[in-house]
């Protein structure tokens, strides 16, 4: 969808994160995506994060109440165990594994989310097991020289009142768009506003420096669709530099996690570098 095919959004979808709403943008998970779900939660408040010496970051636990967003407490757990998490080298075992899971709970979030014709496809085929249980049923009680389909036809308003219910539903359901955009149409809206946003350059909000005194969440949705931001930026490019790309990346190096150029998964340092420390 091009920006011109969707209308112009003046603020975020509701209930799509910016991690989620890069996930659809792309149509797949990136180190970024993974990047900008930490950024989230500093952003919100969850975590403190810290540039270091060595050139790693240290991210911190607030005292801020848990997000209710199932992926995102998810993933606070995971980088503040122990109170906090150092971004870098020495914790990349830790990174893939933190990175993986987040990416299986974010791909579950999206099929949720967005999944209207597999949640009509379960129910039809629920719904014909039920057909063919209940006709076994019938079956049994009938001797064994009574037609088959003699036995099943009074029965057949019940397939079709069941099966006419679904259709009329995903119907209902496929002109609702016409009155509300589709979540595709909305996150792609809304990356058309921030694009002509940075461009114009008219709220300092969204200038490369525009969120060092102040983190707002269309800073974090900038950073999603790769819009550049000195406050986002150098975790994005650590976590880009320091990580191979996600297992459904076309990169070179994702062959190498997904274990298709070589026996080992999660290939990472060297051996005398594998012995990590996860947290602070």
């Amino acid at each position: 969808m091009t920006p011109m095919q969707a209308k112009v959004a003046y603020s975020a979808p509701a209930g799509i994160s910016p991690a989620l709403a890069r996930l659809h943008h792309l149509g797949g998970y990136d180190n970024r995506t993974f990047a900008v779900a930490i950024l989230q939660l500093v952003a919100e408040g969850h975590l403190r994060m810290a540039g270091r010496a060595d050139g790693t970051i240290a991210l911190s636990r607030t005292k801020s109440a848990p997000p209710k967003e199932g992926t995102a407490r998810h993933l606070l757990r995971q980088l503040s165990r122990e109170g906090g998490f150092i971004i870098g080298r020495e914790n990349y075992s830790a990174l893939l594994h933190i990175r993986r899971k987040h990416r299986q709970k974010l791909d579950r979030e999206r099929a949720s989310w967005a999944g209207n014709d597999g949640i009509f496809l379960m129910a039809g085929i629920a719904f014909t097991f039920l057909l063919l249980a209940f006709a076994v049923g019938v079956l049994v009680r009938e001797p064994m020289n009574t037609s088959i389909l003699s036995t099943l036809l009074p029965y057949w308003p019940i397939a079709a009142i069941g099966y006419g219910a679904l259709i009329l539903s995903r119907v209902r359901r496929k002109r609702k768009p016409s009155l509300k955009a589709s979540p595709e149409a909305q996150i792609e809206g809304y990356r058309h506003f921030l694009e002509v946003a940075m461009v114009d350059r008219l709220n300092p909000r969204f200038m490369p420096s525009g969120a060092n005194s102040q983190v707002e969440p269309e800073i974090v949705f900038a950073a999603a669709f790769g819009y550049e931001n000195t406050w986002a930026d150098p975790l994005i490019t650590l976590v880009e530099n320091l990580l191979p790309d996600a297992p459904n990346s076309l990169h070179v190096y994702s062959a190498i996690e997904r274990g298709e150029a070589t026996n080992k998964r999660d290939r990472g340092p060297r051996k005398e570098d594998e012995h990590v420390s996860w947290f602070l």
